[in-house]
């Protein structure tokens, strides 16, 4: 969005576009600002490092930085599942305890997770597997496996 705004502003000073220079250098200014300012907020808050961390104790989500979760121990987590959601592959960690869960989020993860709860879909973490390079399918056996051998068969 950045680009194109800077697109706009540079359009209106050309003939073939049939939009004043006044109009259009306004608006592309106002664009690359808000645009520029947000994409450099986003960029800040994507985390370095491993997207996700499995281990005995637990999962961490670091892979989307809006909705990242933090860490989640074995015990919270009640169900795994491979999903597709909006086109894209995730695998679907449904948690005990949901207000927990939205606790450890940022300000606007937590709004996000309360319209998600609209959809039933606030109770849990959802883990986008394309970014990670993996197959759902297998990313969920996979943690289906970590949760059996920390908390027992009780649930898959």
């Amino acid at each position: 969005m950045t680009a194109a705004s800077v697109f706009l502003g540079w359009m209106g000073f050309s003939d073939d576009f049939h939009t004043s220079p006044w109009v259009a250098l306004p608006v592309a200014v106002v664009g690359v600002a808000f645009c520029g300012s947000a994409t450099l907020c986003i960029s800040r808050r994507i985390p370095p490092g491993n997207g996700l961390i499995l281990d005995e104790r637990g999962l961490t989500d670091r892979t989307i930085s809006v909705s990242a979760t933090g860490f989640t121990p074995w015990s919270q987590v009640a169900r795994v599942e491979a999903a597709r959601r909006a086109g894209q592959a995730f695998v679907r960690v449904i948690v005990a305890d949901p207000d927990a869960l939205a606790a450890r989020m940022s300000p606007l993860g937590r709004w996000f997770a309360r319209l998600n709860r609209f959809e039933r879909t606030g109770d849990s973490i959802w883990i986008a597997t394309d970014p990670l390079g993996v197959d759902a399918r297998m990313l969920a056996a996979l943690l289906r496996h970590y949760r059996r051998a920390a908390v027992g068969n009780r649930h898959s």
